[in-house]
């Protein structure tokens, strides 16, 4: 008997379960709206910053906002019904720092997400009634990264959402409380399979399966390129953020000898609006060199600066070097990627070092006599390089040293006398034994 009290009361505790899992959590219903089954607590809702950047980029420092703008009570969008709805205002922000980082896809970009806290946290709606409100981004950060073209550069995500806010007493009807929430998208967000007028899940953290934040959401690019401090007057000792470099050593070396380069470039994907090609130029002794005697065809072009290759981002540009010599960027964003190449050269061992975001990886050889390659490489915020080496040494003399003569005469004539020794004691013992 006791037992079968016991069995009772474990059944009672299981069926119990799901109305204590969920009695502080909320949850979409049949009309796609966010609900509390607790009428004493309201819904929560926040929103989602995704910030997008290329592969070796630093998460910037900075805080996007977002505007909450009234649109109607209960249906009634007069301008003086509108101007008393509460103002969202305080929680409708999102900050970053370099300390986040995220995972790379396969295209070399890198997703962050964050999330607003609770966007009707510290908010109190005085009466009951249907509160809808238009979200939207603010096409601007606390830090001001708009502004600071060409070092950064933002995308701002053009979505646009309607929240309906649906408040209520509490069960003493002491205060109101917000018991569902619907959120549906006007204009798509670029990231997810949003279509116009889907309803979505604004919950914090998401729902625990399908995603892990709110489907309210907005996606924005982050592109940085350390660009010169005065871009018509660039120091390339220390302001490029791309350079290949020709450097010929060895006793036999030929410091006027052009050598043969080809190098493709690959714009980021996260850029929209891809530059056919990027400004590179020949610098010599840190000063812009006229590059018609290294463009090897590829077309050319002048500005401030000086005169430039174009290097094409549609596939690969040739190019040659010399002794001393460096094919130098000052445009390529991070995440820039790039293949160089230099052609093989008789007599002389080839290498070249890749430098990246200021690490120096290690030395490369020429493999299988094809030509000497970096491999796929991408460019980092500090420094990036290609340096190839071409080494040429005196080879070892092949003909007769003159000043050796003496010594060689010498041998010959001590071999010689040596054979004529043997030949006459030979005889001499065959004289003997006839005899």
């Amino acid at each position: 008997m006791k037992r079968n009290r016991i069995i009772a009361l474990a059944i009672a505790l299981v069926m119990c379960l799901p109305s204590m899992a969920f009695a502080n959590s909320q949850m979409m219903d049949g009309n796609g709206a966010l609900v509390n089954s607790n009428p004493n607590e309201s819904v929560k809702a926040a929103i989602s910053k995704n910030l997008l950047l290329s592969v070796g980029t630093v998460t910037p420092n900075t805080t996007f906002l977002f505007h909450a703008k009234g649109i109607s009570v209960d249906g009634d969008i007069s301008q003086e019904v509108v101007a008393g709805m509460p103002d969202l205002t305080k929680n409708l922000k999102v900050s970053f720092s370099e300390a986040l980082t995220g995972t790379p896809d396969g295209n070399n970009i890198v997703s962050i997400i964050r999330e607003t806290e609770d966007i009707f946290d510290g908010i109190t709606f005085d009466e009951p009634g249907v509160y809808v409100y238009e979200i939207t981004e603010l096409p601007e950060t606390t830090t001001g990264i708009e502004e600071n073209e060409p070092y950064e550069s933002l995308t701002f995500s053009k979505a646009v959402y309607t929240i309906s806010v649906y408040v209520a007493w509490n069960s003493d009807r002491t205060a109101t409380v917000i018991y569902g929430v619907g959120t549906r998208v006007n204009v798509p967000d670029v990231s997810g399979e949003q279509v116009q007028d889907k309803k979505i899940d604004a919950t914090p953290g998401g729902d625990g399966d399908r995603y892990d934040h709110s489907q309210l959401i907005f996606t924005n690019t982050y592109v940085k390129t350390n660009a010169p401090i005065d871009p018509e007057n660039p120091d390339f000792a220390t302001e490029s953020t791309l350079y290949v470099s020709k450097l010929v050593t060895g006793n036999m070396g030929l410091l006027t000898q052009y050598f043969d380069f080809e190098i493709e470039l690959t714009v980021p994907a996260i850029i929209e609006n891809k530059p056919a090609f990027y400004r590179a130029y020949i610098v010599e002794n840190n000063v812009v060199v006229n590059p018609s005697e290294n463009a090897a065809g590829s077309p050319m072009g002048t500005d401030a600066v000086g005169t430039y290759i174009e290097i094409s981002t549609l596939g690969v540009t040739k190019f040659k070097l010399k002794d001393g010599q460096r094919l130098a960027f000052i445009d390529t964003p991070v995440g820039t990627g790039y293949i160089a190449k230099e052609e093989l050269v008789e007599g002389y061992i080839q290498t070249v070092q890749v430098t990246t975001n200021a690490v120096a990886g290690d030395i490369i050889p020429v493999v299988d006599d094809n030509p000497l390659s970096t491999g796929p490489q991408l460019v980092g915020e500090n420094l990036n390089r290609a340096a190839f080496t071409n080494n040429r040494d005196s080879a070892a003399p092949m003909g007769i040293d003159l000043n050796n003569l003496p010594f060689i005469g010498l041998i010959l004539l001590t071999i010689v006398g040596l054979i004529g020794f043997v030949v006459v004691k030979s005889r001499r013992r065959r004289y003997a034994v006839e005899k």
